[in-house]
């Protein structure tokens, strides 16, 4: 999308894992979209973003978030509620930032 069209945001299902299963709508919105954005641990690739590879535009920003932690922490210690509210916060920024930018944005799940 160009950068003077509407910003949006896309939630966009990489579906059961087969990247042939992709929906058509999913496939338009990435080829369309100005960033995409997807969940991975820190030194792991997305496998959601694998599964979108050929579908999103060469130039297009991507925008890996992070996981500050998985398993090393228990999910009911401090620590992780910590971490992992910071981590969405942060991430929340991150995707404002673009579509403040007029950017349209496409989140993988």
């Amino acid at each position: 999308m160009s950068s003077n069209a509407r910003a949006r945001l896309f939630g966009v299902g990489t579906g059961p894992g087969d990247p042939e299963l992709l929906t058509l709508k999913a496939a338009r919105v990435l080829a369309e979209a100005d960033v995409v954005a997807h969940f991975a641990k820190k030194g792991n690739a997305s496998n959601a973003r694998r599964i979108v590879d050929a579908h999103i535009r060469p130039d297009a920003i991507e925008l890996p978030l992070l996981y500050p932690v998985t398993t090393e922490v228990e999910r009911t210690h401090e620590d992780y509620r910590c971490a992992i509210t910071g981590f969405f916060d942060r991430s929340a920024q991150d995707l404002a930032a673009h579509l403040e930018a007029g950017r349209s944005v496409a989140v993988l799940s």
